[in-house]
């Protein structure tokens, strides 16, 4: 009796550990897709600086720029 409630409690910590698993591999990929949108939004202002779309400005609140193609505004 005793071994079986060890294999279904090890069973149990099995399944646990490959949702764990499936759930940090989960978090590995939405990290990665975040990086590059955070790599594609950085190269976006690059350009908008470069553009004449975007300037820096010190010692006032951020603005916030318009990226969308055809757009030259910001809000």
């Amino acid at each position: 009796m005793r071994a079986a409630a060890a294999d279904d409690r090890a069973r149990a910590a099995d399944l646990r550990a490959f949702a764990a698993q499936a759930a940090l591999g989960s978090a590995h990929d939405e990290i990665l897709g975040l990086r590059a949108d955070l790599a594609a939004l950085r190269e976006e202002l690059v350009w908008a600086f470069a553009a004449g779309r975007a300037e820096a400005r010190a010692a006032e609140p951020p603005a916030v720029i318009d990226l969308r193609e055809g757009s030259a505004t910001t809000a």
